[in-house]
């Protein structure tokens, strides 16, 4: 198992070491593996001439969804994924996935990835910087973090805002308030130190430290302070948001989950 995510329609998915999804089934009470990933054939037609559109309309093929899934970002139609093919997306709740060509790599593999809620702008980590595209994927920039920062592992968005970007980075935590054109470093009370893992909600930050503790911030990122009691001491190996704003789930590497508000 790679990542658990939860999707909009309140089910459960889980992302493969071995490559694929599974989706939980509350009927059966049970996993079922899930996907299949859409191959257009052109006949042998430039694929983006009108033969060629015209011909993959006619034959598409479809295989078992065997990448490996680092990231998705669910939208009401749209669903984002970050595999080791590249970046797919889905149109009808993961059943099947097509590929979106990043420039002219298009099975770059990526790691993480985030979108607007309207679909037009898509931002993606790679192991070679950060990919933005504002029109919905048909064209594609590269971006990076700070040279300090030692390079982006991961995006989060902020629920209910369109222009704060969190970017986990190798050596530290990045904010940008313009959907990452520009970053700035946390500071102002996070230790300069690796984090672990993040989770926002809309009115509370989380960071975890890889050395131990937990901070929070209350003013979007702009100060922070450690969590106040003995509990924060604990090694926390993943942070989730939960359903109270105010609230954030926090997984102890050897005591078990909390929430802390």
């Amino acid at each position: 198992m790679l990542r658990i995510f939860a999707a909009p329609d309140h089910a459960w998915w889980i992302s493969l070491s071995t490559g694929g999804l599974l989706r939980y089934d509350g009927e059966k009470k049970s996993w079922l593996k899930i996907g299949a990933l859409q191959i257009d054939s052109s006949d042998g037609h430039a694929p983006n001439s009108k033969v060629g559109r015209i011909a993959a309309r006619r034959k598409q093929n479809k295989t078992p969804l065997l990448a490996l899934v680092s990231d998705i970002d669910f939208h009401s139609n749209d669903w984002y994924a970050a595999t080791s093919l590249g970046l797919l997306v889905s149109r009808d709740h993961g059943e099947t996935w097509g590929a979106i060509q990043t420039g002219p790599m298009i099975s770059l593999p990526l790691q993480s990835v985030r979108a607007s809620s309207d679909g037009r702008r898509i931002r993606a980590v790679s192991l070679r910087g950060l990919l933005f595209s504002d029109d919905s994927g048909a064209n594609w920039t590269w971006h990076d973090l700070p040279l300090e920062s030692g390079g982006a592992l991961s995006l989060t968005a902020v629920p209910g805002d369109e222009n704060t970007l969190v970017a986990l980075a190798h050596l530290g935590l990045y904010i940008s308030r313009d959907w990452g054109q520009t970053w700035n470093a946390a500071k102002s009370g996070l230790p300069a130190a690796p984090v672990q893992d993040f989770a926002a909600t809309s009115a509370v930050f989380a960071a975890s430290m890889r050395t131990g503790g937990l901070y929070l911030s209350s003013d979007f990122g702009q100060t922070w302070n450690r969590a106040g009691d003995s509990r924060a001491d604990d090694y926390f190996i993943a942070l989730a948001p939960s359903k109270n704003p105010r609230a954030i789930f926090a997984a102890s590497a050897t005591e078990g989950l909390y929430e802390f508000r």
